[in-house]
């Protein structure tokens, strides 16, 4: 039986079909293989076990294994998991309700400023998902502001207003209402509304007549600034860190393949579901008694948080950033939590026990288990369409293995044997599927080689080498393509707002907050 989206879109036709053999003819809209214009050759594609069904459901028992993790704790502070989560939401546009993600184009708002002029397309990383479309400016979403700091909540803290109802409970009426998910990504996602607030104001002060404009643009470069030294640094491979320098300048030379509007579909569909590790089960959100929540708590939700703000504690479920990012420069001071460590898997409340909303569940001719993150997220490495290990192996080849030459990446017999190694200790014999040695799914091997300690392998701290090349190259190729169109923003107004030294950190933005 078609539905409308079998009729408008022939992946999901594809994926719909009970036969449907692996790889893919045809990838997700708006969807290109890494390092292309647009789908990789049939032969660089996973496979799996080649029958789509078969494969999914040999997933079953990998999800139960990495949906069951011991939370340890990583080296990241727990911020930047939701400031990663903002960044995935931005370079991705919403589900519009289907397991597969992006399925259906949609049409980009009119540009009301020419000097924007490019062909936009599906250009992310803007902060369009919080503030909406830069070439359609519009006022900011409103915020709700916490009483002053004190000295039990000395730093800036503002939190989205809702309004709108769904599910049951208000939440915010954002472009992309993924964001008001947690209170850790509201609450983040609203910092940049304040700055943008703040940074409009300071520029109409001084007699600017085009001060939102300006200000959003200082808002989008400054995002820029942060993903480039305070994000990536964190989450990429140490050895590729010093590597990339600034991380402004592609390792394997992706800026002519990239300058088409397109998303690497192992960055959608693999690397960036790697903060799903990093989730924590319960998170300190401020220093009070009431301020430690369950994630499965947080996830849930109030359904007037406001309310309950105005009549019973003003600082309801109020972060302070000190727990989240590293904010306190005394040895003395409040020591951020971490983000859990790479390599584990999920916690169990965000695997197997925290089951996903019917509108985004894996399609029942597939499986039929419980359908939780770990498992949609081996699904969508699996049915996406995505490269196979291997042959992004031989892409990055010429280009790192003379200056890499010990990564475990370059041997295939070392890659299986970790594989095997891992899928040995999690699993029981019967249930490991050839072909979860011989080829396994992007996110699986992301998640085991972020956990070893060989060469090129993320020791728990960092996503490996494979991870990390994608997920910079890929980052670094979307803002390059956004910075070639945006107007440069004028070295008097960057300082009028920041003053001396541009931010290039969530604690010097929570910090420029506080002092406003």
């Amino acid at each position: 039986m078609q539905t409308p989206e079998t009729r408008r879109n022939p992946y999901i036709a594809w994926l719909e079909s009970v036969d449907a053999k692996l790889p893919p003819e045809i990838l997700p809209s708006g969807r290109c293989s890494f390092a292309h214009s647009g789908k990789a050759d049939a032969a660089a594609l996973y496979s799996g076990g080649l029958n789509l069904q078969q494969t999914v459901r040999t997933m079953v028992p990998v999800a139960a294994a990495v949906g069951s993790a011991a939370p340890a704790d990583g080296s990241i502070p727990a911020g930047f998991t939701y400031f990663g989560q903002l960044v995935s939401h931005d370079f991705s546009r919403r589900t519009e309700g289907v397991f597969t993600m992006d399925l259906l184009t949609d049409g980009m708002a009119t540009r009301a400023r020419k000097r924007i002029n490019r062909a936009r397309g599906d250009a992310g990383l803007m902060l369009d998902s919080v503030l909406g479309p830069i070439e359609a400016p519009a006022d900011p979403p409103e915020i709700w502001r916490f009483p002053p700091p004190d000295p039990d909540f000395p730093m800036a803290s503002v939190d989205l207003r809702r309004t709108h109802p769904e599910n049951g409970r208000l939440i915010a009426p954002l472009p992309d209402t993924r964001n008001d998910d947690s209170p850790m990504l509201a609450q983040l996602a609203a910092l940049f509304i304040a700055y943008v607030q703040r940074a409009t104001q300071i520029l109409q002060a001084q007699g600017s007549t085009e001060a939102p404009f300006w200000a959003r643009l200082l808002t989008v470069r400054m995002f820029h600034r942060i993903i480039r030294q305070d994000y990536l640094p964190r989450m990429v491979l140490p050895a590729l860190v010093q590597a990339y320098g600034h991380f402004d300048t592609s390792l394997i030379g992706l800026a002519a393949p990239h300058s088409a509007p397109h998303m690497p579909v192992e960055l959608t569909n693999a690397v960036l579901r790697c903060g799903h590790w990093m989730i924590r089960p319960q998170y300190a959100l401020n220093g009070t008694p009431e301020g430690r929540v369950r994630i499965a708590e947080l996830l849930h939700g109030i359904a007037d948080i406001e309310t309950k703000r105005r009549t019973e504690n003003p600082n309801f479920w109020r972060i302070d950033w000190r727990q989240f990012f590293p904010l306190e420069d005394s040895p003395t001071g409040i020591a951020p939590q971490m983000a859990l460590a790479f390599g584990q898997g999920l916690t169990r409340l965000v695997g197997s026990s925290h089951s996903l909303p019917d509108s985004i569940r894996i399609p029942e001719h597939l499986v039929s288990t419980n359908d939780d993150f770990a498992l949609r997220d081996l699904a969508r490495s699996t049915c996406g369409g995505l490269m196979s290990v291997a042959a992004l192996t031989d892409l990055l080849r010429p280009h790192l293995a003379q200056c890499f030459p010990d990564w475990t990446l370059w041997d295939q017999t070392a890659r299986q044997r970790m594989v095997t190694a891992w899928c040995g200790q999690h699993m029981a014999a019967a249930d490991i599927a050839d072909h979860l040695i011989l080829d396994p799914p992007l996110y699986l091997y992301s998640l085991i080689e972020s956990g070893g300690s060989a060469p090129g392998e993320g020791n728990r701290h960092s996503l490996g080498a494979l991870a990390s090349v994608i997920l910079a190259e890929s980052l670094m190729a979307r803002i390059a393509h956004c910075e070639g169109f945006l107007d440069p923003v004028p070295e008097a107004c960057r300082s009028a707002v920041e003053g001396a030294a541009p931010i290039t950190s969530m604690a010097a933005l929570i910090r420029f907050l506080t002092l406003e």
